[in-house]
């Protein structure tokens, strides 16, 4: 009989939205023909690249720490793909709930052309999703098809330009150019609706805008679109906070403030795009956060998102496009203001489309893992390793064992060990993957005896490949009665201090949250 036995150690961690369309009838099924359009959140490849600071693949990893009413505050930076579809706006914030897998987008609208001889089937044809599909009132035709399909947060909102109103996003046109599947739009963010003097604009008014592609496609019953953000995902995530510290609002400066985009399909990565700003138009974008909460509240669990264009970030001091956060404060002595004021620069050189970059305030929290397994018989199985914590963490894990002979039959937790495991001997692990130290993209065995998962887990989530997929116990117990009991010491840790807790031939190769 196989036992298993976990020890959790515990390692405190450094935290660190369309508007109407008009009623058409969609019904059909896609028995009858008509042509059905797919929502597809994945992602296709490592797309559009990460900026100059891009490190081991493709991911960016940064952090600073200071200090916010007498306690270390520190503010990490990271950069990956931004695979949200959230387009409802649900709070204050222009963007929905953080990685809310719930709220997929309500509408699209969607152009079709013949392949055959390049006519437009339909154009900008407003479909309504349910469950993911949308229904056209359209037939599939004889030929292949290409289409195109968007989505826009605000849909098509009007914005003041030198006394004129013009629209935020115009309507992309669509060609396909000698077996080229091309697009372009404008697009301009808005001004809030009491813009003082200085022209500032707020991040509530920024619509975001999805595209995809799909070329070429003969009959089939759903046509699956993956949609990839044509702008750039700015957050400012807000942890734990200490007492008395409320972060009031969060100011983006010297930004561009509108852009034509082309956009180009690519086998791989599904849309590309390609944005040219006037780079003498910059401004000034705002999310006031205590509007949203009551005075002196713990701020905690929000996330402010600005949907900016993609831009470069280099520039000279004074023009270099930084971010100000401001927070009220409140002790003994009363309130006061403390404002952190940082070029966007010192964390990478560039913005790009698709891509989410991440910035997490807040003091030390804890990162917890939790272990689950089955056994049946001879055999140990499915042992799973989540991330019950509240920030990302890396996972490493030590598998031990005893013979051990009950004690007491009464408590099962109290034995005597008779003679130590021995893994090779006594049994067979099948691992699933290659345990050698060339593997970085699961789990690597260390000199020290631990696996070490090379990759980062996020919060409330299982490590993607199982430390084992099973254990055949082979041998016979060495005593009368005796059992094998397995051990598993699972640690968490945050990326933070992993540096200084794991060894450096393991932290030079781990792939960065």
């Amino acid at each position: 009989m196989v036992r298993l036995k976990y020890f959790l150690i515990y390692i405190i961690a450094f935290l660190f939205v369309f508007s109407s369309c008009e009623d058409d009838d969609l019904t059909g099924a896609g028995g009858d023909g008509k042509i059905i359009l797919g929502i597809d959140r994945g992602i296709m490849g490592e797309k559009n690249g990460g900026g100059a600071n891009t490190s081991r693949g493709g991911a960016i990893y940064n952090e600073t720490e200071f200090e916010l009413n007498g306690e270390n505050v520190y503010l990490t930076f990271t950069a990956q793909n931004n695979k949200d579809l959230v387009l409802e706006k649900t709070h204050a914030s222009r963007g929905a709930a953080y990685d809310n897998e719930n709220n997929l987008i309500p509408k699209i609208y969607a152009t079709a052309i013949l392949n055959d001889d390049g006519v437009v089937y339909f154009d900008n044809e407003c479909v309504d999703i349910s469950d993911k599909k949308g229904v056209t009132n359209y037939y599939w035709p004889l030929s292949n098809v290409s289409f195109y399909a968007y989505a826009v947060s605000k849909d098509f909102a009007e914005t003041e330009v030198d006394g004129s109103s013009v629209a935020v996003v115009s309507r992309p046109n669509f060609v396909i150019d000698g077996g080229n599947y091309n697009g372009t739009f404008d697009y301009i963010l808005p001004l809030a609706a009491d813009a003082d003097a200085e022209q500032k604009q707020d991040a509530t008014n920024q619509p975001d805008i999805v595209f995809s592609i799909k070329p070429n496609c003969a009959k089939s019953e759903v046509v699956d679109m993956v949609f990839h953000h044509a702008l750039s995902a700015i957050v400012f995530k807000v942890g734990q906070m200490p007492k008395g510290a409320v972060l009031k609002s969060i100011v983006i400066e010297g930004v561009n403030t509108s852009g034509s985009c082309s956009m180009a399909y690519d086998e791989e990565n599904g849309v590309l795009f390609d944005w040219n700003c006037d780079d003498s138009e910059k401004g000034t974008y705002t999310e006031t956060l205590n509007q949203r909460a009551n005075a002196g509240d713990m701020i905690g669990g929000n996330e402010a998102v600005f949907m900016m264009i993609p831009q470069s970030l280099v520039g000279d001091e004074d023009s270099s496009p930084k971010f100000i956060l401001t927070f009220a404060l409140s002790d003994e002595d009363g309130a006061r203001e403390y404002t952190i004021e940082k070029d966007f620069k010192s964390f990478i050189s560039s913005w790009e489309a698709d891509k989410k970059y991440i910035f997490t305030l807040g003091t030390p929290e804890e990162v917890k893992v939790e272990v689950t397994d089955v056994v049946e018989g001879r055999v140990k199985k499915d042992v799973k390793i989540k991330n019950t914590g509240v920030s990302t963490a890396y996972i490493r894990a030590k598998i031990m064992g005893y013979w051990v002979i009950p004690d007491d039959v009464d408590d099962p937790t109290d034995y005597y060990i008779v003679k130590k495991w021995d893994a090779i001997a006594d049994g067979e692990f099948v691992w699933g993957y290659e345990v050698s130290a060339t593997e970085s993209t699961h789990w690597r065995m260390g000199a020290d005896g631990y696996y070490y998962y090379m990759s980062p887990v996020e919060r409330d989530t299982f490590v993607p490949v199982d430390l084992f997929q099973s254990y055949t116990l082979t041998a016979l117990a060495p005593a009368v009665n005796a059992e094998l009991e397995m051990i598993i010491a699972v640690q968490a840790v945050s990326p933070l201090q992993v540096s200084s807790i794991w060894p450096q031939e393991i932290t030079n190769d781990l792939i960065m949250p």
